[in-house]
């Protein structure tokens, strides 16, 4: 993706997506959590990186889930990068938000599968929680706080569990 270059009003200066976002950013950041200023700030940036959860979109939409879906799925996760955007960190903001719409995806399709570390038929929740099924379940805990089950035991509660469901992982 280009930056696009942008003249604003006023001023015989051109300035870039990536500029204008740095400054939205740094006002967002100064503002008190309820001031209606900050949930402006919020919406222009929001509606500013959509293009960009518009892409990450497409990238998955060959996988049985509606776009449409998709873009609001992605637009939740975009919401959760704006408000949690560290400016501090020096990151351009495209580089924060993309894991955390990719992974606003990858729990919405809940697709079983397996990685690295041999957990499958993985389900996911709000607050980052999971429930992981092992073909031979470690004996450390998991530091977390995700669930550690059986491979059997994971196919059924995943396929029980739906989207969005409250699940507590701690007793």
């Amino acid at each position: 993706m280009s930056a696009r270059i942008i003249a604003t009003a006023g001023d015989d200066s051109t300035r870039s997506d990536r500029e204008i976002a740095r400054d939205l950013f740094g006002r967002f950041s100064d503002l008190a959590e309820g001031d209606p200023k900050r949930q402006r700030l919020r919406d222009q940036l929001v509606e500013m990186h959509l293009p960009l959860v518009e892409y990450l979109a497409r990238r998955f939409a060959g996988r049985g889930e509606p776009l449409d879906d998709l873009v609001q799925v992605g637009t939740i996760g975009l919401i959760k990068a704006v408000d949690r955007f560290d400016t501090e960190r020096g990151l351009e903001f495209s580089t924060y938000a993309t894991p955390t719409i990719l992974g606003s995806y990858r729990v919405y399709s809940k697709t079983p599968g397996t990685n690295a570390k041999g957990m499958v038929f993985s389900s996911y929740f709000r607050g980052g929680y999971a429930i992981h099924g092992y073909a031979s379940v470690p004996t450390y805990p998991a530091s977390h706080g995700c669930l550690r089950t059986p491979v059997p035991d994971a196919v059924s509660i995943y396929k029980w569990v739906k989207y969005g469901d409250y699940v507590s992982v701690y007793p």
